[in-house]
């Protein structure tokens, strides 16, 4: 079966008529008014433009750039876009939305500017938009939420950045240099399983571990402004392979009920 006679039997099954009461040649403008399928085919109906027919066409089905069972580009078009329509083999009862177009009513997202083609974006009626800056050596990739939220691929820069709208919250990499700055306002948590690592606004940081935390290096240096505190639920050992040093400015207090030196 062609697809002609594929498309011809859907059209019969939604209860379309195959009479020919009149031949249209071409395609012709038309405002789409109802999107609401009743079988779930997405199909809309549409009311030409400047033409004298005043009804709504047929339920219309529509075009996709690429798909198949289940997979494809799914953009569909809403109440009032203006759309190319087409008619199978002439036949009104047979309506096909072929694309879309803007005009001064319905108007562009963007606009070429200086006679040059790169950029290249998809962009939802609400604002949530892809925008590609295809610019030889300056190629870029920028998502952006209507909240103002932002994700930047810069290949120039050879920077990944995901910001909020303030930059107050922000994820940053340096490809080039190979760095990550992690950046937030009130809270960082890093966890996995029972172990987590957590930093706060007010200046707090947590490591917790239910099994073990092990801090190693050549040099460990910890440094507290008024006071540090070690301590042990059970057991605490302080251990040096070479020379073990004290020193306090003020008294030196040494407590236990037994304390052994040697």
């Amino acid at each position: 079966m062609s697809i002609v006679e594929q498309l011809d039997s859907l059209f019969r099954e939604s209860g379309a008529g195959l009479r020919r009461e009149m031949d249209r040649r071409g395609p012709t403008l038309a405002k789409v008014t109802n999107v609401t399928d009743p079988e779930k085919f997405n199909r809309v109906k549409c009311l030409p433009v400047g033409s004298e027919n005043t009804e709504e066409t047929d339920w219309c089905y529509v075009t996709a750039a690429a798909g198949g069972m289940e997979y494809g580009f799914f953009w569909f078009p809403r109440v009032d876009d203006l759309v190319l329509l087409d008619y199978l083999d002439g036949d009104p009862h047979r309506p096909v939305v072929i694309g879309r177009l803007w005009t001064t009513e319905v108007k562009p997202p963007y606009t070429i500017a200086d006679g040059k083609v790169q950029d290249y974006a998809l962009r939802t009626p609400s604002g949530i938009e892809l925008l590609m800056h295809d610019e030889e050596e300056k190629h870029k990739v920028t998502l952006t939420m209507p909240s103002g939220a932002t994700l930047v691929l810069d290949d120039e820069a050879q920077k990944v950045e995901l910001r909020d709208k303030e930059s107050q919250n922000a994820l940053l990499m340096d490809l080039k240099e190979g760095g990550i700055t992690l950046q937030a306002a009130k809270k960082i948590e890093l966890s996995a399983g029972k172990a987590a690592l957590t930093i706060e606004e007010a200046g707090n940081i947590t490591a917790k571990g239910e099994s073990k935390v092990a801090v190693q290096g050549a040099n460990i240096e910890a440094k507290a402004s008024a006071g540090l505190t070690l301590e042990g639920g059970s057991q605490a050992a302080v251990k040096s392979n070479g020379t073990l040093e004290l020193t306090a400015s003020g008294n030196t207090t040494v407590k236990g009920l037994m304390v052994n030196i040697n």
